[in-house]
């Protein structure tokens, strides 16, 4: 135990250290730093694995969470940036997770002047049968009106395996999916709210709001889980002609053309593949825009 003990202070030694934090009596950190030093303390092997896997980290070895971080840090893939912290983030554990989320979410909205508690945001502490009420209707209004592909698109960054999103056949399935990754919950909704917004479903809270009184006022919502990269994608998807689709099968799939059902079904094999990327969804633009 004192070995392991010894082992995590010279590994936050480092850290400061590496990071040229201030040191006096107390630590000088940012509310970055103090939320990401906290996160990493609650960070298991599993998360450090889909860490490892999701940035590519295999090849250099880190002995430790803590390396790898120092790692991203200096090449930039992870920083004070709403984005990159939810990247990172949505590869960690639950309790990691909320740490690094809840806090900038909650930092955002200060520096916004504004409030977790502000009035156009629903309240979130739901029984279990209302919330199971909720998935279920949820799930069947969009079911109802074929937005299910859209709904992976949307959810393809949150999610580590994404052989896995596309074998789900239905909104059920991919909100257990959410679930199970500790995601939505029924004292976390954000998801659920934001994922309306985006898709501009604002009828759903007609039908939902006698049952549930406190699901209201989606529109005027600030959408805090997905990144703006994640909604660009999402905003090209609806934006995608047949001829375009086509195109996009010849450009990069010659001569094996996959001949897409829809835009979606083209995002969910172009993702993957880093087609669309934040470096390269340009690109695919600037094609579709000769």
């Amino acid at each position: 135990m004192l070995s392991e003990i010894k082992k995590a202070i010279d590994l936050v030694s480092k850290y400061v250290r590496d990071n040229n934090v201030q040191q006096s009596n107390e630590l000088t950190l940012s509310k970055y730093r103090k939320r990401l030093f906290k996160a990493i303390l609650d960070i298991d092997q599993d998360s450090f694995r889909k860490v490892t896997a999701y940035y590519e980290l295999a090849k250099y070895d880190f002995p430790n969470v803590w390396d790898a971080v120092l790692y991203l840090e200096s090449e930039e893939k992870l920083a004070d940036d709403p984005e990159k912290i939810r990247r990172f983030a949505n590869r960690l554990g639950k309790t990691p997770k909320n740490i690094l989320l809840d806090n900038a979410n909650r930092e955002a909205d200060e520096k916004d002047g504004t409030s977790l508690n502000h009035q156009s945001q629903p309240s979130e502490n739901i029984s279990k049968d209302d919330f199971n009420l909720l998935i279920l209707d949820f799930a069947q209004y969009y079911d109802e009106r074929k937005l299910f592909n859209r709904l992976q698109v949307l959810f393809i960054e949150m999610i580590d395996d994404v052989e896995e999103l596309k074998r789900v056949t239905s909104t059920t399935e991919l909100l257990a999916l959410l679930d199970g990754c500790g995601l939505i919950s029924r004292t976390n909704l954000s998801l659920l709210y934001d994922t309306l917004k985006i898709t501009r479903q604002f009828g759903f809270e007609s039908t939902i709001t006698e049952k549930l009184p406190a699901f209201k006022d989606i529109e005027n919502r600030k959408v805090t889980t997905f990144s703006p990269h994640t909604i660009e994608m999402y905003n090209l998807g609806k934006s995608l002609s047949d001829p375009k689709i086509k195109t996009l099968d010849q450009r990069y799939n010659y001569p094996v053309l996959k001949r897409y059902t829809d835009s979606w079904d083209l995002i969910l094999d172009f993702v993957p593949r880093g087609l669309l990327n934040k470096d390269k969804i340009g690109e695919v633009k600037a094609l579709l825009g000769r």
